[in-house]
C-alpha cells in the first residue's frame, strides 16, 4: 500500500492530500498516516501548509567518485574545474523532464546545475552541525565545489518551489518586473474593481478555482502592479462604482483563426475533439494532464459526447454545472471541468466558443413559495428529502434502509451513485449524519433495499435553495448548514450561496 502511494507521489512531485484522496484509492485516513510515514522517513517534504514535494532520493550517480573511508563515504581529490564534458547527463538526471530543463538551459548555467544538483545529492538530509561540517570537507577536499550553509539552505528551498530550474542562477530573480503575467494581471483586476467588494484574497482563490495556474504569485504583486496603474483615491472609486470600470480599458481579446496547417485536427464535433485530445497526453506525466485524462473521461465525454462545439453556449454550461452540484461534486472541481472543456475546445473547434472559462454561471434560481412547498409535504418523496435534509440525488440514489438507524433518527450518509456505480466517500466532510425530521420519518416504514427506486435531479437547485432559506429563516447557523450539505469549509458554502444570505442588518436593528 505504501509502494502504491508512493509510486504516485514520484508520478506527482508536488502534491496535496486533496490530489492523493482523489487519484488513489486508499481512504483517507490511511493516506494521511502514510503521508506521515513518508515525512518521518523525509522522503518527502512540506514545502507549504498544504503542499508536499517529493525530492529524488539524493544517492543518484554525481560527478564526484565516491570512496568508503573509516564506514563513511568521502570524495576523492577532484579536478579543479568541473568538466561536465564527461558526465552522462541521462544517467545523471534520469527524469526526463530534469534532462530538458539542462539541455535548454544556457551553456554557462549548465555547470552551475552539476554542481548544484551533486552538491544538494550529497549533503542528503544533513543539518546543523552535521552539514556544516560537510561544508567544511567540501570545500577542502573540492574547492570547485566550494559552497556555503546558507547556500545549501537556498538551494533546497528552490529546488522544492522550482525544481531543477531552480538551480539555475538568477532564476527566480526578476530583474525589478513584476512577476504577475499580464493575462492574470487583467483578470484580477475584473474581480478586484467592481461593485462587489471581494478581498484580494478572495480575489485571488476564485482565480485558483476557475483557472489551472501552476504557481499563484502573493496578494502583494497584484497590489503593488495596481498602485502602478491608480492611485489609492482612483482604487477606492473604481471598486463602488456599479457594474462599470470607464478607465479600465479591458477588451475581450480577438479569437485567432487558425493556420490552414492547423485545421488538420479541428472538428465539429465535441466526441471527436475530446478523442483527439485524450490520445495526445495519454502518455503523458504531468499532474495537471493525468488529471484532465481523468475530467474527459468521466465528466465532459458522459455529459457532452452528442454536443457539436457550436452549440456549447453560456445556458448549457449553466445546466452542466446545475447537473453536477445535484451529483455532488464541489465548485472548484466543476471549474476545473470546465477549463479541460475549454482547452478542448481552443485546440480542435471549428466554431467560436460562446462561453466564459473564468466567470462561468452559478445557477441562482428562485425559491419554492409556501404553498407550493406545502404540496410536496404530502408524500414520500425525493423532493421532500431535498427539502427537508438537503440531501443531493447522487446520495439519494444511493441510499439504502440499512443506512437508517430507525431508533435513533439518524441517517448516515457515506455514498452516493455516479453513472450507475455505488462509490464510497472517501473524503471525511462529505460523510456525515443527519437529524431525520418528523415529517419525513412519519412516513418512513421499516424496509431494505433501496429508500427510493428512482430519483428524479430535475430542478434540483430550486429545492436546495429553498431548503437553505428554511434552515436560515429558522436562525440556524452557516456552519451547520455548511457541513450538513457536505461542504469542505464555510468559505466554499458562501462563495456558492451567497445570493442567499442576508446582505444587510434588518431596518431598526440595534446591538444593545
Amino acid at each position: 500500500m505504501k509502494q502504491k502511494l508512493l509510486k504516485l507521489i514520484k508520478i506527482l512531485n508536488r502534491f496535496t492530500i486533496d490530489d492523493l484522496i482523489t487519484m488513489s484509492e486508499l481512504e483517507e485516513a490511511d493516506i494521511r498516516k502514510l503521508v506521515q510515514e513518508l515525512l518521518q522517513d523525509k522522503v518527502i517534504n512540506h514545502i507549504s501548509k498544504t503542499e508536499y514535494a517529493y525530492i529524488k532520493p539524493l544517492t543518484s550517480i554525481s560527478p564526484i567518485e565516491l570512496l568508503k573511508e573509516n564506514g563513511k563515504f568521502y570524495p576523492k581529490t577532484p579536478k579543479r574545474k568541473i568538466d561536465i564534458s564527461e558526465i552522462n547527463i541521462e544517467e545523471f538526471f534520469p527524469r526526463k523532464d530534469e534532462t530538458a530543463v539542462y539541455n535548454n538551459a544556457p551553456e554557462w548555467a549548465k555547470a552551475p546545475l552539476i554542481k548544484y544538483t551533486t552538491i544538494l545529492r550529497l549533503a542528503g538530509g544533513l543539518k546543523g552541525n552535521s552539514l556544516k561540517q560537510f561544508i567544511e570537507k567540501l570545500n577542502t577536499e573540492h574547492p570547485e565545489y566550494k559552497t556555503s550553509y546558507s547556500t545549501i539552505q537556498k538551494l533546497r528551498s528552490k529546488y522544492l518551489k522550482y525544481g531543477l530550474k531552480g538551480l539555475i542562477p538568477e532564476y527566480d530573480r526578476n530583474g525589478g518586473k513584476s512577476v504577475v503575467p499580464p493575462e492574470m494581471y487583467e483578470e484580477f483586476k475584473k474581480l478586484y474593481l467592481n461593485q462587489n467588494r471581494y478581498s484580494v484574497r478572495k480575489c485571488l482563490r476564485i482565480m485558483e478555482k476557475n483557472n489551472n495556474y501552476g504557481i499563484m504569485p502573493t496578494g502583494g504583486c497584484f497590489k503593488r502592479l495596481l498602485l502602478r496603474e491608480y492611485s489609492a483615491e482612483v482604487i477606492e472609486q473604481l471598486r463602488n462604482i456599479p457594474l462599470q470600470l470607464p478607465t479600465l480599458k479591458v477588451e475581450i481579446p480577438p479569437i485567432i483563426v487558425p493556420k490552414e496547417k492547423d485545421m488538420t485536427n479541428r472538428t465539429e464535433s465535441f466526441l471527436i475533439g475530446a478523442r483527439y485530445y485524450l490520445k495526445e497526453i495519454k502518455n503523458k506525466k504531468s499532474e495537471s494532464e493525468i488529471c484532465r485524462y481523468g475530467y474527459i473521461k468521466n465528466h465532459l465525454i458522459p455529459y457532452y459526447r452528442d454536443f457539436k462545439f457550436k452549440d456549447i453556449t453560456q445556458e448549457v454550461i449553466s445546466k452542466y454545472v446545475s447537473s453536477k452540484l445535484a451529483e455532488g461534486y464541489s465548485i472548484a472541481s466543476i471549474g476545473r471541468f470546465i477549463s479541460t472543456l475549454s482547452i478542448i475546445f481552443d485546440k480542435y473547434s471549428i466554431a467560436e466558443r460562446q462561453f466564459d472559462v473564468t466567470n462561468f454561471v452559478i445557477p441562482q434560481t428562485q425559491i419554492l413559495t409556501e404553498s407550493e412547498i406545502l404540496e410536496f409535504t404530502k408524500d414520500n418523496s425525493p423532493e421532500l428529502w431535498y427539502l427537508a435534509l438537503g440531501i443531493k440525488p447522487a446520495e439519494l440514489d444511493a441510499l439504502t434502509y440499512s443506512d437508517i438507524d430507525f431508533e435513533n433518527k439518524i441517517i448516515k450518509i457515506n455514498k452516493i451513485r455516479v453513472n450507475g456505480k455505488i462509490q464510497k466517500y472517501r473524503t471525511l466532510y462529505q460523510q456525515r449524519e443527519l437529524r431525520i425530521p418528523n415529517i419525513i420519518f412519519s412516513k418512513l416504514q421499516h424496509n431494505s433495499g433501496k429508500v427510493f427506486n428512482e430519483v428524479n435531479s430535475d430542478n434540483y437547485d430550486i429545492f436546495i435553495n429553498t431548503h437553505i432559506k428554511l434552515m436560515l429563516n429558522k436562525n440556524v447557523q452557516m456552519n451547520i448548514i455548511s457541513k450538513n450539505l457536505g461542504f469542505q469549509s464555510v468559505a466554499d458554502f458562501e462563495d456558492r450561496y451567497n445570493f442567499l444570505l442576508p446582505q444587510k442588518l434588518d431596518d431598526g436593528f440595534e446591538i444593545l
